[in-house]
């Protein structure tokens, strides 16, 4: 009875609903933060004092960083986690749920890794002027910082287009790009 449970709880947790309201708190969440970091930039360009510091920058960036990382973790062990509740409780439909499940760990370790190299930008930039001075180059770090968060924005919405599009359309037209 208590494994039957958890695999519904593992069902639950790495559905198409449930991934695709994931992906929208977290891009809700982040969504502010990567305008400021966009702003910050506008400020430096038009030389006006900018609300944002750089030390607020990189906290918040370190944390969508920390963010995707996480999801990009969850979506790439979907594969894992449906295998073991599908011991006790099969899919209704096998193939759709396995494309689901290769389109969750493509996207998911590309969203891993652009969260990864993210982390390694803020820390980088984190590393105390006393042992390496990293000023010269926090403006270009955080401006590749923002390319990825967009790139791995544009991922995230991908993938939720293919999650929604798994509901209407038949298994054969759910394919990766």
């Amino acid at each position: 009875m208590r494994k039957r449970f958890v695999s519904y709880v593992y069902i639950l947790i790495t559905s198409r609903v449930s991934l695709l309201l994931m992906i929208s708190v977290i891009s809700y969440i982040s969504f502010p933060i990567l305008i400021s970091i966009f702003d910050f930039f506008i400020n430096k360009l038009s030389n006006s004092t900018s609300r944002t510091s750089v030390p607020d920058l990189i906290t918040a960036t370190d944390g969508i960083a920390t963010l995707f990382v996480g999801l990009g973790v969850f979506l790439e062990s979907r594969n894992t986690i449906t295998r073991i509740a599908w011991k006790r409780l099969p899919p209704k439909d096998p193939e759709l749920q396995e494309k689901v499940n290769k389109l969750s760990e493509n996207y998911g370790v590309a969203v891993l890794i652009n969260g990864l190299l993210m982390e390694i930008g803020t820390q980088f930039i984190s590393i105390p002027n006393s042992i390496i001075n990293t000023d010269h180059y926090n403006n270009f770090i955080l401006g590749l910082c923002l390319l990825i968060c967009m790139m791995t924005f544009v991922s995230l919405w991908t993938l939720m287009n293919k999650y929604i599009q798994s509901f209407f359309f038949l298994k054969e037209q759910l394919h990766e790009d």
